[in-house]
């Protein structure tokens, strides 16, 4: 609860009486602890019906100066009125330091008229001698009485401790300001989704309509299942689930490959408005237990060669989860026996959402930078964003990507092909198959930067015509001898790289397909990872100043949507938020006069040699260009003096050798004087990677600095 039970309003109202004489001088007051224990879904939040008036009073006629709100379990109540006469001093001096505080106010200004008849969604966040909890909860909450109270503008005010009415005053401006500021990047939304009852109310209807159609084709066999079938796995599957006490809102995972029963598992668990969390296979026991410790799930489905790991997962964090087997087992449930059709197949209905904010899919991030956080898709912003993507010109007739479950990228076109009623080849591996696929005349894919090198590296094979591919890579980037040599294979086939992050269901930029502009500059632009799709906004913004940077410059790119992000599943979301609301991505890059955007590296990345910044992908692009050099990665070796010593590590091709000196010789000469790699150069047998393709940092860091 973000209020204990205990907390009621006659309580509240009794502890207001008996304040300190301090706080009366003052002019604050103070809640009891709110603790961290909700039991209620963020989704839930609202207007209580005593404060909507005075809420609607202060967005529709400026009757108020402002409104000091604070939330009752799950409601959004008034706690102080302000008169219109009222000043940011007077407000000040009605709030208190130590407690979290959400503000609605109305601005006005003579001298600033066009900033006038905006109200600006302010949170107070206390930093000292608070509770943790309350901090979280209410950060946490923060969006949900965004979306509640139906405003735009969002400020964070951070340093309570040193604000003053001039401060605060200027902090509003600036928020304000941003809406007319040109060096931001905006495109319109896809606008409202025609049908908010949730994706399995909606998967339900398309795969009926669409019954007779063929849904998945195994790669390698070249078995097929329908629509109909698929339906009729997931309707009795979600039959055999709700009898095992699976609920609304219930976390069920799922630990394997592709295969048939992947997207049944999926659709099934939206049918019974629950969350489906996939995990990567590829985690280390110790690193499952991390993921599973923050989703509490329900039930776990498992790939037969997973069992032993995922018990003791299960064993170490005291899960009562139940283990359903994708495969043939003696000690465990198999998933056979709960996708049979039953007399209650046909008497079955999917649920409709109770809130289309309520989460569907949960996601981990890559951890490339640091433990992997599991992020929230909720059903409206799934549906925005598989409507978008559906919407662009591609041939959708059959779909192939080799993204592993847990990745958003399967959901999304798990999304797509239901929705448009296509076909998709899957495959249990990308590298036991490779170029396999095109014997299927696959017509719309995705790769993985990692996948298509790969191709290119294991070589095309004779007789092969991708004149009707077109795909997409994203994942990651890829320097410019990478990019030639992309265009040496994929010579006939219509490519361009996209972008997107863990936290959005779908991508953010991509080049429209079919579309003349786009097709110039993906031409002209080969590096750009395109343009922002609908429902996109994004800003380019200096992460020492907090300045937003015009065309051409670089800084970390921050992110507006015009659907709702729900953020991550548990801990610090005010983390996840810039002071105005925007999404930080992590990510560095820029954008040029056609608002093409461009990607160079994460932000955790970069660390300072002296006073220099240094940014590892400009260095390990410099090792790659060398021709016995497969892939390479930089790490930040600490040192007393200088901060931190670039150090390089490179993975070598095939009966390929170089020494380590040669190596650093080659780079050095290459590179900027600060760039230069003074704590050397390790050649290593491989680099820890992430399913996508991405280096994990952290671990080899710790691997390479453990060593040391």
């Amino acid at each position: 609860m973000l209020l204990n039970t205990q907390n009621s309003v006659a309580n509240w109202h009794a502890y207001l009486i008996n304040k300190s004489s301090t706080e009366e001088v003052l002019g604050y007051t103070t809640l009891p602890n709110f603790g961290n224990n909700m039991d209620f879904r963020l989704s839930q939040i609202k207007v209580s019906s005593k404060s909507e008036k005075a809420i609607e009073e202060i967005k529709l006629n400026a009757k108020h100066r402002y409104l000091i709100l604070y939330l009752n379990k799950n409601l959004i109540e008034v706690e102080t009125i302000g008169k219109t006469e009222e000043t940011f001093c007077d407000l000040l001096k009605k709030l208190n330091p130590k407690v979290f505080r959400y503000i609605l106010y109305y601005y006005e200004s003579e001298e600033l008229p066009h900033l006038n008849d905006q109200c600006i969604l302010i949170a107070w966040v206390p930093n000292t001698d608070v509770p943790e909890n309350d901090v979280e909860s209410y950060g946490r909450a923060l969006m949900f009485v965004k979306h509640a109270l139906q405003v735009e503008n969002v400020l964070v005010v951070r340093e309570v401790d040193g604000i003053d009415e001039r401060k605060l005053e200027t902090l509003m401006q600036k928020c304000l300001e941003s809406l007319f500021d040109k060096n931001i990047v905006r495109v319109p939304s896809i606008g409202s989704i025609p049908d908010n009852k949730g994706l399995g109310y909606i998967y339900y209807n398309r795969m009926l309509q669409n019954k007779n159609k063929i849904a998945l084709i195994e790669g390698l066999t070249g078995k097929t299942i329908t629509y109909g079938v698929l339906l009729e796995r997931a309707v009795s599957l979600a039959i055999s689930l709700r009898k095992k006490g699976v609920a609304y809102g219930d976390v069920i995972t799922y630990h394997g490959p592709d295969q048939m029963n992947c997207a049944v598992v999926f659709v099934a668990t939206f049918f019974l408005g629950a969350t489906i969390c996939a995990i990567d296979t590829m985690f280390s026991q110790e690193d499952t237990t991390l993921m599973l410790e923050q989703v509490t799930p329900k039930i776990s489905f498992v790939d037969a060669e997973l069992v032993d790991k995922l018990e003791k997962v299960l064993a170490k964090i005291d899960s009562t989860a139940e283990i359903i087997v994708l495969g043939d087992t003696d000690k465990h449930t198999p998933i056979f026996d709960l996708i049979q059709k039953t007399e209650e197949n046909d008497a079955f209905k999917p649920v409709e959402v109770e809130s289309y904010l309520d989460t569907a899919v949960i996601v981990f991030t890559s951890g490339s930078t640091g433990v992997p956080k599991p992020v929230c898709h909720n059903h409206d912003a799934a549906l925005h964003q598989y409507i978008s993507f559906a919407s662009l010109k591609y041939c959708w007739d059959r779909i192939l990507h080799f993204a592993t479950p847990h990745w958003t990228v399967f959901s999304k076109f798990l999304g797509i092909q239901i929705l448009l009623g296509k076909t998709r080849i899957f495959y249990p591996s990308f590298f036991e198959t490779l170029w396999h696929f095109t014997i299927y005349n696959v017509t719309t894919a995705f790769f993985s930067p990692v996948e298509v090198l790969t191709l290119c590296k294991v070589g095309r094979p004779d007789k092969v015509d991708l004149n009707e591919l077109q795909f997409t890579i994203a994942g990651n980037t890829v320097d410019k001898n990478q990019a030639k040599l992309l265009r040496s294979v994929f010579y006939d086939a219509d490519y361009s790289f996209g972008y997107g992050f863990s936290e959005i269901p779908n991508g953010m930029t991509a080049f429209k397909p079919n579309c003349s502009e786009d097709a110039l500059l993906k031409n002209k632009k080969p590096s750009s990872v395109g343009r922002a799709l609908p429902g996109f906004s994004f800003k380019i913004v200096d992460p020492k100043t907090e300045e937003v940077v015009g065309q051409g410059q670089q800084g970390e790119v921050r992110v507006q949507t015009s659907f709702f992000l729900s953020g991550y599943w548990k801990g610090d979301l005010l983390s996840l938020w810039d002071d105005f609301g925007w999404m930080k991505t992590g990510d560095l890059g820029f954008y040029d006069e056609d608002r093409c955007l461009y990607i160079v590296g994460r932000l955790k990345d970069m660390f300072k040699y002296q006073d220099y910044h240094i940014i590892p992908l400009v260095i390990e692009n410099v090792i790659r260009t060398h021709p016995a050099v497969l892939n390479a990665a930089v790490i930040g070796k600490p040192h007393l003096i200088d901060g931190h010593h670039p150090l390089g590590v490179a993975v070598l091709k095939p009966n390929h050798q170089v020494t380590e000196e040669e190596l650093l010789e080659y780079v050095n000469e290459k590179v900027h004087f600060s760039h230069k790699l003074r704590a050397g150069i390790r050649i290593v047998d491989k680099l820890p990677l992430s399913s996508n393709g991405k280096i994990r940092k952290l671990a080899l860091q710790e691997m390479l600095l453990n060593e040391v």
